[in-house]
Parts: structure tokens; C-alpha cells; sequence
């Protein structure tokens, strides 16, 4: 399968990651659907590239819960290390109410309940 360059360094930095946690991500047909490589009730990591490629890893045992969260917040992607870990995002009460306020002022105009 040819890939176009962002791609290759998106898929790149899924795979680095996923090898320094000690397991491998498998490429799955992008005509495949999830259902036929995991049935119900299969614990599994998935990614779905923008571009329409396809990760899967069959989760085993000492899987890592933040793996998804690590990988975003990874310099090659989103470059936000400091927030790989979600304990080092916490906010006060005071900072989290305003966020919310300002969501629901920037979201008004799609709020079908206003």
C-alpha cells in the first residue's frame, strides 16, 4: 500500500510509540470493518487515520490505558507532552466553570435547545 508523506509520519509516530510500550499495531484492509477482526466482547486498541488507514492491536494483558492520550500528546503529533498524563491537567473549579462558559458561548449558534 503506497502512502502519502504525512501519512507515512502519522502512522510512523503510532507505530514508534506503540514499539516503545512493547507491543506492534497491525494495518488492517481499509475495507475491513472492525467486526470482522474483533468479535464482541475482544478487548482492543484501534486507530482510523485521517486518510483511511486502519490500526488494530489485540489488547493482552498490562495493556496501557493512556496509550491513545500518549500518542496525541506526543511531540510528533500534537506536541503537548506536559499533558500526556491526565493528573498534570487539572484545573481549579474556577478556571473549569469559565471554560465551560465560554464553550457554551462559542457552541450557542448549534444548541438546538436555546
Amino acid at each position: 500500500m503506497r502512502h502519502k508523506p504525512e501519512v507515512l509520519g502519522l502512522i510512523d509516530s503510532v507505530q514508534e510509540c506503540a514499539e516503545a510500550q512493547g507491543f506492534q499495531l497491525d494495518e488492517i484492509p481499509t475495507h475491513s470493518k472492525l467486526e470482522q477482526i474483533a468479535p464482541p466482547g475482544t478487548p482492543y486498541f484501534y486507530v482510523e487515520l485521517p486518510s483511511g488507514e486502519k490500526l488494530f492491536h489485540r489488547v493482552k494483558k498490562n495493556f496501557p490505558l493512556q496509550f491513545g492520550r500518549e500518542v496525541l500528546a506526543s511531540s510528533a503529533l500534537l506536541d503537548m507532552e506536559d499533558r500526556a498524563d491526565w493528573r498534570d491537567c487539572k484545573i481549579s473549579k474556577e478556571e473549569e466553570t469559565d471554560l465551560a462558559k465560554q464553550f457554551r458561548n462559542d457552541f450557542k449558534e448549534f444548541d438546538f435547545t436555546v
